[in-house]
């Protein structure tokens, strides 16, 4: 009876929500800030993000400070500034500042369809709360109430395996040539990351979220045994290394909304364009075995 009265209490707590995901639905933009912290045996890593987001028309700008502290107290720190926005169909232009110089990446865009652009505020909230196994409170005030959820797998599988049929459908012939390959790795990176949750604080005046915390330590280490597997250089004694080193380590994610309205357009100043070198793509098919050889020579280092 207990559990039973527990599970009505989630489900009550769940259903609260919609209302809030109805509002944040209807958004189409925000100014906000992200934390990421990762601590590790080499020592702490800390990105900091301030920037404004737009969904229609796609559009971002904002800075990022990264700050690397070792175990001795030195310090190194990097400033990167961006914009990312779609100035052709299906490909995001990505303008990136480092070391003083512009830089101009470009890729293809997997944002929502017009489509699903345009579903009602009351469906993409169900939708969100679909994704969610349960929600409780765990922190209730006079201002704000905060909810502990805990994400479905099934539904992280469903919408993975959505993207990835977008990009089979892509124009971008490298795109459909890799989505395959990149199809097997991304479930394979889903059946291991294991459960994921997070803590999310909601205005009781506004009944908008204004908080996500969330903690991706487990994760993290479960999908070490991946990293691993898809790098052929890596010996079993590399891998022993990453392991024990993602094992001492921890990642938190914290995501203010600074204000929840929509900015202006956000357009790349003509100087940036003007300025910025573009870099092709990397050749290499395999993206995945990419990332996991710079891991692992991370680890390495370490």
């Amino acid at each position: 009876l207990g559990q039973g009265a527990t599970a009505q209490a989630a489900d009550a707590d769940k259903a609260d929500l919609q209302p809030v995901f109805e509002n944040m639905a209807r958004m189409n933009g925000s100014a906000f800030s992200a934390q990421a912290g990762l601590e590790t045996p080499m020592g702490n890593f800390t990105m900091l993000m301030n920037g404004e987001i737009k969904m229609i028309p796609f559009g971002y700008k904002g800075d990022m400070k990264m700050q690397y502290r070792d175990t001795k107290d030195r310090e190194m720190a990097m400033v990167v500034q961006q914009y990312s926005l779609c100035e052709a169909p299906d490909i995001l232009s990505v303008y990136t500042k480092m070391n003083g110089q512009w830089m101009l990446q470009k890729m293809p865009y997997t944002g929502l369809p017009a489509q699903d652009a345009k579903v009602s505020p009351e469906k993409a909230a169900r939708e969100q709360l679909d994704m969610l196994k349960s929600c409780t409170i765990v922190s209730d005030t006079e201002d704000s109430r905060e909810y502990l959820c805990r994400i479905d797998e099934k539904k992280m599988h469903e919408i993975a395996d959505k993207v990835l049929q977008s990009q089979k459908e892509s124009k971008d012939p490298v795109m459909v040539q890799n989505s395959a390959q990149q199809a097997a790795f991304f479930r394979e990176v889903m059946d291991h990351m294991g459960e994921l949750s997070y803590t999310m604080k909601v205005d009781k005046k506004t009944q908008l979220v204004t908080e996500l915390n969330m903690d991706l330590t487990t994760a993290m280490k479960n999908l070490s045994s991946v990293v691993g597997a898809h790098d052929p250089k890596m010996t079993e004694a590399k891998k022993k290394e990453l392991q024990n080193f993602i094992n001492q380590s921890t990642l938190k994610l914290q995501v203010k909304y600074l204000n929840h309205d929509e900015p202006a357009d956000i357009v790349v100043p003509d100087e940036v364009k003007q300025s910025a070198k573009e870099i092709q793509p990397v050749k290499k098919t395999d993206a995945a075995q990419t990332e996991t050889e710079a891991l692992a020579e991370a680890s390495s280092a370490a």
